[in-house]
């Protein structure tokens, strides 16, 4: 991991994290994440103009119901810098939780059953799901093997098909995977990366918890037993949002 200083930066944050040298974080959605470890640790993305709005008021809606560190700061300059607080934990996809598959998949059951019984009346964004790449977009079986889907051409006929069955009725983080969510000795802390939350069918949330549960398990066994600790979903809505969110 790189490190920077804080040249170029907006006064109000560097009167924030004072001189310590910033360690990067980025994932991979484009965006530059940095961890300032100072006081109890604070986390500084930076986009461009305008591309951090929603995920700060997402923040800030997922926050007022114990779900995610606070937002300290949102600054919109030359570019978008949010400053969010550094939570208890580390990512679901730590090894002490992966070599323990079945009390993962109880946990991540938990936080995300927890998400999607919060009222989401105020929540004012839908979330993205990608219904127009459906006759345009590629196809990647490495995203829709997991909930045994392999044929394109069967798949976007199933997706149009069942199109009109989606809701857009429950708060939602759009990117349920493993490095998004937090747990301090496996008591979940919150969500991070929220983005792509909004209002929407809560199954794209689990079929992403499926593929990244296959993903970082390297295997898929404990699809089903995840899915008896969820407890209500719709298998057609299921794999209807998975054939969504796997074209590209």
């Amino acid at each position: 991991m790189s490190s920077q200083d804080m040249t170029g930066f907006p006064d109000r944050i560097r009167e924030l994290v004072g001189q310590v040298k910033l360690t990067e974080t980025s994932g991979c959605s484009g965006a530059k994440t940095f961890f300032a470890d100072i006081d109890d640790g604070y986390y500084i993305k930076i986009s461009d103009i305008g591309k951090l709005k929603r995920e700060a008021e997402m923040y800030d809606h997922f926050a007022s119901a114990g779900l995610a560190p606070r937002v300290i700061d949102y600054i919109s300059a030359d570019r978008d810098y949010l400053v969010t607080k550094r939570l208890n934990g580390e990512s679901a996809y730590a090894q002490k939780y992966l070599s323990d598959p079945k009390r993962l998949c109880r946990v991540m059951a938990e936080a995300m059953n927890q998400l999607h019984s919060i009222d989401a009346s105020s929540c004012g964004y839908v979330a993205e799901t990608c219904e127009n790449l459906i006759d345009s977009g590629r196809f990647n079986t490495d995203y829709s093997a997991c909930i045994g889907v392999y044929d394109e051409a069967e798949a976007r006929q199933f997706a149009r098909d069942n199109l009109h069955l989606l809701r857009h009725d429950t708060l939602i983080h759009g990117d349920f995977c493993l490095p998004n969510v937090l747990f301090d000795d496996w008591k979940f802390t919150g969500f991070i990366d929220l983005g792509g939350a909004g209002l929407g069918d809560k199954h794209f949330d689990i079929f992403w918890a499926i593929w990244s549960l296959n993903f970082n398990l390297k295997t898929n066994e404990y699809r089903d037993y995840f899915l008896e600790c969820l407890g209500d979903h719709d298998p057609i809505r299921l794999k209807l949002c998975g054939i969504i969110s796997s074209f590209e």
